[in-house]
């Protein structure tokens, strides 16, 4: 049995996918190899969420080899969180299973391409590869024989029926390709997800590729674990249940999902078991909906450690939260987006790279606010947090992409449902126990 863990993004998942095509050519090089697929894709994720989750999701199920692709999601990251996500994949997988081996894919994202025609490499894929090199993995690029029939005018990378033939990304400096000279290769229809003429030149680069790189028979050799590359790489960060983090706190305005509940049923084994914040109760009449305020805390606790953040969701019935680390300003942070049509996890890291002491986590709702003209009564704020007035507009982030919130019933609440916290470092001991 060859056990196959694929980590990355929504791609990751769909069928067919550059995941589909590595595992058949797989199957090419291992005729006689029982492959399994484990599969470990979260939507509109990169490398710092996969950190986060490859030892509860992963390594549990003792792959023998891990596939890796972060670019077409982590173009926006720095190069120094990219690099310090990979290094901790690779590190926690080695001390866990030196024999587990790893390759690096990097799936070709639209903006990229400028980059590979001049023979650069993006961003992303650059501190990736400077991370790679260190540990002698492999990686394969699905982007530069594309990018090359690109500039050559053999293929054309972008068309929909909103993008004339010929036209290239914004600001693109390679040329565009004049549609009567077309060389028939449609490679995508929106600069990402692959055609099956696209997947047709991914097999014949993974062909290619995967012969070079991988072994002539399946075998297990040890791989010998360098010093870190970057010593603040993220190699400590997890997942934890947001029940000990409830226990450790104590007393919350949180509500268990039941296991049946939609939510819990569809989401759970990426997120954990889901917690509902209970809403504070419905804002007084006079309320100004153009401002909005933080509620009362409904959750507050301390860990010591040097990164924190959240896996929670993001709907349509979702909301605003504020959040605060000790004394930093507090950030408002949208569970809503262009894309919340449906439900879908998110990670989202709220401050990393702290130094390694006690820190103090503060998490509001926001709220419509008092007008304050008349000057209202004082809302039951805490101090240190500081009024909003930004509220959450459902529509315009909808007309974005020519969407509608409708139903409205679908659109309306401000929830926040919650099933971990990401976290490095440790949490103190629940009340009335004692610290190991």
């Amino acid at each position: 049995m060859l056990r196959v863990a694929y980590i990355g993004g929504g791609m990751t998942l769909e069928d067919p996918s550059w995941r589909t095509r590595c595992t058949a050519q797989i199957k090419v090089l291992y005729p006689t190899a029982q492959i399994q697929e484990i599969l470990s894709g979260v939507a509109g994720t990169g490398a710092l969420a996969a950190a986060c989750r490859l030892g509860r999701d992963v390594l549990p199920q003792k792959p023998n080899l891990i596939v890796l692709e972060f670019a077409s999601n982590d173009h926006h990251s720095t190069p120094a969180d990219l690099g310090r996500a990979l290094e901790a994949i690779i590190r926690q997988t080695w001390r866990q299973d030196p024999t587990i081996d790893i390759l690096l894919v990097h799936q070709l994202h639209e903006s990229a391409v400028d980059a590979l025609v001049m023979e650069t490499l993006p961003k992303a894929q650059a501190a990736f590869e400077r991370v790679a090199e260190h540990y002698q993995i492999p990686s394969i690029d699905l982007g530069v024989d594309v990018a090359r029939r690109f500039h050559e005018g053999r293929l054309l990378l972008h068309h929909s029926p909103s993008t004339p033939l010929g036209a290239t990304s914004p600001g693109a400096t390679s040329p565009a390709i004049d549609p009567a000279t077309i060389g028939k290769i449609i490679y995508s229809n929106d600069g990402v997800h692959p055609t099956a003429a696209g997947f047709r030149v991914l097999d014949h680069i993974y062909a290619r590729a995967l012969s070079e790189l991988l072994p002539a028979t399946a075998q297990a050799v040890g791989h010998e674990l360098p010093k870190p590359l970057d010593a603040g790489n993220y190699e400590q960060v997890r997942i934890v249940p947001l029940a000990e983090v409830l226990a450790a706190a104590g007393k919350t305005a949180f509500q268990r999902l039941a296991d049946t509940h939609p939510l819990n049923r569809g989401w759970a084994r990426q997120t954990g078991t889901l917690y509902r914040v209970i809403p504070p109760a419905e804002p007084a009449a006079g309320t100004n909906p153009d401002v909005t305020v933080p509620s009362a805390p409904v959750l507050r606790f301390s860990f010591k450690g040097t990164m924190v953040g959240f896996v929670d969701l993001l709907g349509p019935d979702c909301g605003q939260i504020s959040v605060q680390v000790d004394q930093r300003p507090p950030e408002i942070v949208n569970r809503f987006d262009s894309y919340a049509t449906t439900h879908r996890p998110g990670y989202l890291v709220i401050a990393r790279n702290l130094p390694e002491a006690e820190h103090t986590v503060t998490v509001c709702l926001m709220r419509p606010g008092q007008d304050p003209t008349p000057p209202p009564p004082v809302p039951p704020t805490p101090p240190d947090l500081t009024p909003s007035t930004g509220p959450l507009d459902k529509a315009a982030i909808l007309a974005k992409r020519h969407l509608e919130p409708e139903p409205a019933e679908k659109y309306a609440g401000g929830n926040w449902y919650v099933g971990g916290v990401i976290l490095s470092g440790r949490l103190p001991a629940p009340p009335g126990t004692t610290a190991p």
